[in-house]
């Protein structure tokens, strides 16, 4: 098992170097863990892409560096657990018989 604390740290030490948190997945009943997806920009291209998956008993930490559009990185949407982008706005997945349909203001 791993401490949960380091995994703060973790995310802490990104967001203090100037990398930008894009999403994280949370846990799903059928598949326990979390994602985190950070990129670091210079200028308008993005030039380093971290993916953090904590499992139940396992992290996994990739990194990439080189030079990406924001189109390259929109065809990651859907995979490694990060979540679906669709015309630029992250999609949610249709709800499970345990969650109930989404929640709705009907101006009542």
């Amino acid at each position: 098992m791993y401490d949960p604390r380091i995994l703060g740290d973790v995310r802490n030490e990104y967001h203090g170097s100037g990398w930008q948190h894009l999403s994280k997945a949370h846990v799903r009943e059928d598949s326990p863990g979390e994602t985190d997806l950070w990129v670091r920009f210079d200028h308008n291209t993005i030039r380093n892409v971290a993916i953090l998956f904590a499992g139940r008993n396992q992290v996994n930490f990739v990194t990439v560096s080189g030079s990406f559009s924001p189109l390259e990185l929109l065809h990651l949407s859907g995979h490694f657990g990060i979540p679906k982008i669709e015309g630029g706005v992250v999609t949610q997945s249709p709800p499970t018989a345990q969650q109930g349909p989404p929640a709705t203001d009907n101006g009542y």
